[in-house]
């Protein structure tokens, strides 16, 4: 249940049933917003007293096993997805009454003790983050990612296959570690894919978040659980920035599920909601993430002395700053070039004097 690989300044970070800690984290974010946002739809009345202090002590819990995880994202997550759902009820001034208002005092100064308790408030110190080398290597990973959706952006470099094109193609030669994918959900959809897997994963996302702003106010209960919806996905969302969800079951159970209780929520009240309006913003919304991300990347995978392309089976290497004047073909073989013969490719190309393209079959 819990892996004793993993610590934090001598605490065991739990990771409960999952591989690492960080998707327990994202996990364990997306369980609080839902039972925290669910308060809100108890009945206003004596008999549900002892449902809502159930509810609050399960919050408890939840948050206690989430801040043992030390998952930074997660508490990001659970922060601005119960902020999102503050603001839906705040904005539409739905049952934000007092009592609403004492609950979320409680939840802060209770959420306060358990951070200092566990010691996770050293761990989103400015001090320790400043010299945490895991988010820089996560700005690294990143990077390549995005030169990875520009060096294939119709066919992607296969399914699982993201941990391994970026070790071989723009992992840096003094990092080591293996990348199973590139740490970001959205990324590694991208770039194993391609665009427009990006962009239906971006529009099934964004159709769901944003699907509160276009109810029209007629039915509190289904706008509610409309909210409730919007702020565990964002959740999940965030939870996951830092670490794909893409090969992590549970996750994509919980994404799907979502996502299916929001497509019988706007069919079974379709009357209720805006829907031109609706379908309006989420396609512009996706459309824009698409093409930014497509543009840094492009941009990104310019700016390198030697620009990479995927055509088919075979990747192309070509030295940027000289104009082409050979081309050499390499097979792969790992025994000679070592388990990621890019990387090696890479390395020999920088050296040469005149430029070269390299292509290479099967990497």
């Amino acid at each position: 249940m819990i892996s004793r690989d993993f610590f934090f300044d001598g605490h065991l970070r739990w990771n409960l049933f999952f591989i690492n800690p960080n998707h327990a984290g994202a996990f364990l974010a997306v369980l609080l917003v839902l039972v925290a946002c669910s308060h809100s739809l108890l009945p206003r009345n004596g008999k549900s007293l002892y449902i809502k202090y159930l509810f609050f002590l399960s919050e408890i819990v939840i948050f206690f096993l989430l801040a043992k995880t030390y998952c930074r994202a997660a508490l990001l997550a659970v922060t601005i997805g119960g902020f999102l759902h503050f603001l839906f009820r705040t904005i539409k001034n739905r049952n934000l009454n007092l009592d609403a208002k004492w609950l979320y005092i409680s939840r802060g100064i209770v959420a306060l003790i358990i951070l200092l308790g566990t010691g996770f408030i050293k761990r989103v110190s400015y001090s320790y983050v400043a010299q945490d080398r895991s988010v820089l290597n996560r700005f690294e990973v990143w990077e390549g990612g995005l030169k990875l959706l520009a060096a294939a952006p119709l066919t992607g470099w296969g399914y699982n296959q993201s941990g391994t094109a970026y070790s071989n193609w723009y992992q840096p030669a003094d990092d080591e570690n293996n990348h199973r994918d590139l740490y970001n959900t959205y990324l590694t959809i991208s770039a194993e894919l391609g665009w427009l897997f990006l962009f239906f994963f971006s529009l099934i996302s964004f159709a769901v978040v944003l699907l509160p702003l276009f109810f029209r106010g007629e039915n509190d209960k289904i706008e509610n659980i409309g909210d409730i919806l919007s702020a565990a996905l964002l959740t999940l969302i965030i939870g996951t920035s830092f670490n794909s969800m893409n090969h992590v079951r549970a996750l994509m159970i919980i994404f799907t599920s979502l996502v299916l209780l929001s497509l019988v929520l706007v069919i079974w009240k379709q009357k209720f909601i805006r829907k031109s309006a609706w379908i309006t913003l989420t396609i512009l919304a996706s459309s824009t993430t698409t093409i930014s991300v497509f543009g840094m990347g492009f941009i990104l995978a310019n700016s390198d002395p030697i620009l990479v392309n995927k055509v088919g089976e075979s990747v192309f290497l070509t030295k940027t700053d000289e104009p082409s004047n050979s081309i050499l073909a390499i097979l792969s073989d790992e025994e000679v070039l070592g388990r990621y013969p890019g990387r090696f490719i890479r390395e020999t190309m920088k050296g040469q004097s005149s430029s070269t393209i390299i292509a290479t079959e099967n990497i």
